[in-house]
């Protein structure tokens, strides 16, 4: 019995086509985190919010070497140096205040406020309990082995809620850049309660 070849035929790109497909899916591709939260806020009542996006980081790199609370990023960032600097917070002329981040190795997730910054380095003040110790620089691990970092500036009541706040509703706000929940209080007579904080920097 003659077998008919056009039903082969288009098994075999059927077959191809299922290939190309499966193998454009086993494909996989990332990007950074974006997007805003909203929420609605009955009146007279208080409501727990958080800020759980960071805002976007202004720098990322290795650590080339760290001595003290001094970190040295490896390459020529060229950060400005002179007053007004990159990292410190001046009332008026540099209102960010920035904090650095550890982005792998055994204290990811570590972050410490910055006090003050050459041209590749920064000073950080560390939370309680915190050290740098153990952090892998390209001086103690080689070229292009250096933990990564990232610097963020941490949000402020003034970047995370808008010009236009609604009359009759405060906050209270905190410097923690990674965890916390923001309350707001809406009433009309002005009144608050403690709760706790999300990331903000005064």
């Amino acid at each position: 019995m003659p077998i008919s070849r056009a039903p082969l035929h288009l098994a075999a790109c059927a077959l191809a086509l299922s290939l190309s497909v499966h193998a454009a899916l086993g494909q996989s591709a990332t990007t950074d985190p974006v997007g805003f939260i909203s929420d609605t806020i009955p009146a007279h009542s208080d409501a727990a919010l958080t800020a759980p996006l960071t805002r976007p980081p202004v720098f990322q790199g290795v650590i080339a070497s760290i001595a003290g609370s001094t970190i040295t990023v490896s390459g020529t960032p060229n950060w400005q140096a002179t007053a007004p600097k990159q990292f410190q917070r001046v009332a008026g002329s540099q209102p960010n205040t920035y904090y650095v981040q550890i982005g792998n190795g055994t204290k990811a997730g570590m972050y410490a406020t910055i006090s003050d910054n050459g041209t590749n380095s920064i000073t950080v003040t560390l939370n309680g309990g915190d050290s740098l110790a153990g952090i892998a620089t390209e001086a103690s691990a080689g070229v292009g082995n250096g933990s990564k970092v990232s610097i963020f500036p941490f949000w402020t009541p003034a970047t995370l809620f808008p010009a236009n706040w609604p009359a009759g509703v405060i906050y209270r706000a905190a410097r923690f850049p990674v965890s916390g929940a923001l309350p707001a209080r809406r009433s009309t007579t002005g009144s608050r309660r403690n709760c706790p904080t999300i990331p903000t920097s005064n």
